[in-house]
C-alpha cells in the first residue's frame, strides 16, 4: 500500500501524493482481486539520528489496520 511510510530504499517519489481516498480505493480493489491482507509497517519511535535511514513518516499501525479492515469486507491488516 503506497504512502504508509517514506523510506527512500522502498518507495517511489509519486507515493507521497497518494491520499487516504486513494488508499481506500486501492484496498477495495485489492479485495476484488482476491488479496486477503495488507501489510502495515510499524515504527513507534524513530530517533532523529535514524530519520535519514528509517524515514520521517509512518502511519500509526493500529489505526491504519483498523481503517483498512473497516473499508473492506475480508482484508485484514498484519
Amino acid at each position: 500500500m503506497p504512502h504508509l511510510l517514506r523510506l527512500k530504499a522502498a518507495c517511489q517519489p509519486w507515493e507521497a501524493a497518494v491520499t487516504g481516498a486513494d488508499q481506500t480505493r486501492l484496498a477495495r480493489r485489492a479485495e476484488q482481486l482476491g488479496y486477503a491482507m495488507i501489510a502495515v509497517p510499524e515504527h513507534h519511535i524513530v530517533p532523529a539520528a535514524h530519520v535519514e535511514l528509517s524515514g520521517p513518516h509512518y502511519f500509526h499501525a493500529c489505526s491504519a489496520m483498523s481503517y483498512l479492515a473497516g473499508a473492506t469486507q475480508s482484508i485484514r491488516g498484519r
